[in-house]
């Protein structure tokens, strides 16, 4: 019998608990999956906590889990695409329950995994590659020459986001909380310039490196400790651009605040473009496409047994990681 970590309430790590799964067989339109690594996302802990309005979309008990990648060993009649022993991955705002030995995986959202792309990097990478391409590709599509502001630069998405921004021949200025550590890890990954929040002056600080000017676009993955000051660096008809909240979620935006500079605000959501089976390919692609070239190097900072799926947490929590964590079946 596979297993899964389970959560029956919100709480801590200590309410990830490594169970026996009953899994029924694929149902129509599924595969079942043998998986062999997922992603920790700070996602996961929000859902896990029931905070700011993340919850599991499955309610109680649910088993967490946003992307993974693994073997197919069952397909329902009705599945054409897909075969025994094809390696697939899957990577869903939401949640696909990946935190599992095994899972049944709906075909719709399942991606072929090319020989190129191991199975750590698929983990670490779909679901924050992904995010970014959105980012730089759709909700502010980023140009070279713009300068970019891109705050959380030493974590997952950061770290692809900022190397994707360099690649397109931007500048980018990164942010790290007070870890002179992580700031040297974003110098190596992407970043012109890396500026410690904790040394405050954050608006001046940017002005200074962009000749007064300010930035074409603010990429905000840290959200309240962060978006009030973001404002002050933006350029005239500059990009404010929200996707995340490990401080918590960001403060009601004042659009006088925003008329100083004839500036824009979004709050993107990733499920709100990937409408379809052709968007959701396509996307990978992209992910696949700048990975392969070398073009984004994806950090897996740390790899844990499945079952230890709460050291894991307790690591992210207490900013203890950079690049991306995953957990793997042996």
């Amino acid at each position: 019998m596979a297993k899964a970590i389970v959560v029956h309430e919100t709480g801590g790590p200590e309410v990830l608990k490594w169970e026996d799964l009953d899994l029924p067989a694929p149902g129509r339109g599924e595969i079942r999956l043998k998986i062999n690594a997922a992603a920790v996302n700070f996602q996961d802990i929000n859902i896990r906590y029931g905070r700011w309005g993340f919850t599991s979309p499955r309610g109680f008990p649910y088993i967490p889990g946003s992307e993974g990648v693994g073997v197919v060993t069952a397909v329902a009649p009705d599945v054409k695409d897909f075969v025994v022993g094809q390696r697939v991955g899957f990577a869903a705002s939401g949640g696909r329950q990946s935190y599992a030995q095994e899972m049944n995986v709906k075909a719709f959202a399942a991606i072929p995994v090319p020989d190129s792309i191991s199975d750590a990097i698929f983990a670490a990478t779909m679901l924050k590659g992904q995010t970014a391409h959105m980012l730089l590709d759709q909700v502010h599509k980023l140009r070279p020459g713009e300068t970019a502001l891109i705050h959380g630069a030493s974590g997952a998405i950061g770290t692809i986001l900022c190397q994707w921004a360099k690649h397109i021949g931007a500048k980018v200025i990164g942010t790290v909380g007070s870890s002179q550590e992580k700031a040297k890890f974003a110098l190596a990954h992407g970043c012109d310039h890396v500026l410690i929040l904790s040394d405050g002056n954050l608006a001046k600080r940017v002005r200074d490196l962009t000749n007064g000017r300010g930035v074409a676009v603010v990429y905000d993955g840290v959200g309240r400790a962060v978006a009030a000051e973001s404002l002050a660096c933006l350029a005239l008809r500059g990009v404010m651009v929200t996707y995340g909240q490990t401080s918590g979620p960001a403060p009601a935006c004042d659009p006088a605040d925003l008329m100083k500079v004839s500036a824009s605000f979004t709050r993107p959501m990733l499920h709100d473009f990937i409408l379809n089976r052709a968007e959701l390919l396509a996307a990978a692609q992209a992910v696949f496409d700048v990975v392969s070239g070398g073009h984004v190097k994806v950090e897996i900072c740390r790899r844990y047994p499945m079952a230890d799926a709460a050291q894991a947490h307790r690591d992210k929590e207490a900013r203890l990681t950079v690049g991306s964590s995953i957990l793997v079946n042996d």
